[in-house]
């Protein structure tokens, strides 16, 4: 642990992202999910009011693309530069992205979402033909961020999937019933859309019922204190390819800890969640997940893990029947 502190001391210092990016390659490298968890907090505060696009891509550009990180995924940080191309309406870092992508698909346990975040981005660098189907292929997973993205890129583009785009995501968000998706989707689709009165029209009806609905404010969840978790008792003997979180989506999010043999059933919900139990604290969105604290120690979190870092929170999502398992070596989608 003292190590990971000097070494996080030494790269802030420096000021140069680079430190922290190689760093973290390191650090995954080795399975050492102490640094990396440490290491990726530092880039979320030392980058908060950076240029997130340049932050994520100099990441990325380090990262094993192969591999599912516990707390950071290079195919993670293609999907968030994917989304701002579409966002922003331009196609910076587009390339290195998608070849990230296309890495993360066709390694083994890599999960349906990668493969079709990979889809959209050569849809968007084909000024948008193809990502109606991939909006409505979004839609039946129940994949509103990604179902929303792929129907800008369509409005964006090509324009005979227009009407195909407006029809699926508007089912999307009905069905997410996801004030904040609806709120970032209703401004880019009504400007694309200014003379199709019928497409205004519902997004505005989806507006309407979606807008009484709020996200809770997250608590601060307790996971540590003056004991030892669960997981700080256990983690010493815990394999680098045992189980610590296993998280599978049926109708519901089953949720198990079999380092404790904790189990639970969560609904799948808008916003970000975090679930805390035994020493760990996830980020739960709808189907998916994300690891925020490994309290491999027993000392506790910090109160600032609580907070929810923004355009940074990076989830892993599934698919029907997909389920995702976070060891010492990584995450798997199976």
């Amino acid at each position: 642990m003292w190590r990971t502190g000097i070494l996080l001391c030494t790269c802030l210092v420096s000021g140069a992202r680079a430190d922290l990016a190689t760093e973290l390659a390191r650090a995954q490298k080795k399975n050492d999910l102490a640094a990396e968890q440490q290491l990726w907090k530092a880039v979320r505060t030392k980058h908060a009011a950076a240029d997130k696009r340049a932050v994520w891509a100099r990441i990325m550009a380090t990262l094993d693309p192969k591999r599912g990180g516990a707390f950071v995924s290079a195919h993670l940080l293609a999907e968030r530069l994917v989304y701002a191309c579409v966002e922003q309406h331009d196609t910076g870092h587009l390339e290195a992205a998608t070849a990230a992508l296309a890495a993360r698909a066709n390694a083994k346990d890599s999960g349906k979402h990668v493969a079709l975040v990979h889809a959209l981005a050569i849809a968007v660098a084909a000024q948008g033909a193809g990502a109606a189907e991939v909006c409505e292929q979004a839609g039946r997973q129940s994949w509103p961020e990604l179902a929303g993205m792929a129907s800008i890129a369509a409005f964006q583009g090509a324009k005979g999937d227009a009407k195909r785009a407006e029809e699926a995501v508007v089912a999307a968000m009905l069905a997410a019933k996801d004030s904040a998706l609806a709120m970032a989707w209703a401004q880019p689709i009504k400007a694309r859309l200014t003379t199709n009165t019928h497409a205004v029209s519902a997004v505005t009806r989806v507006m309407r019922e979606i807008g009484a609905i709020t996200v809770q404010p997250l608590g601060s969840p307790s996971v540590g204190g003056s004991g030892t978790t669960a997981l700080g008792k256990r983690w010493r003997k815990l394999g680098k390819r045992k189980p610590i979180v296993v998280l599978k989506r049926t109708k519901v999010l089953q949720l198990s800890q079999p380092f404790e043999k904790f189990e639970v059933e969560l609904a799948a919900r808008d916003g970000v969640k975090l679930h805390a139990h035994g020493g760990v604290v996830l980020a739960l969105n709808r189907w998916g997940a994300g690891v925020r604290l490994l309290d491999r120690s027993g000392q506790g979190q910090a109160g600032d893990e609580s907070e929810v870092p923004g355009p940074f929170e990076l989830i892993h999502r599934l698919a029907p029947g997909e389920t995702w398992t976070l060891t010492k070596s990584g995450v798997r989608i199976r």
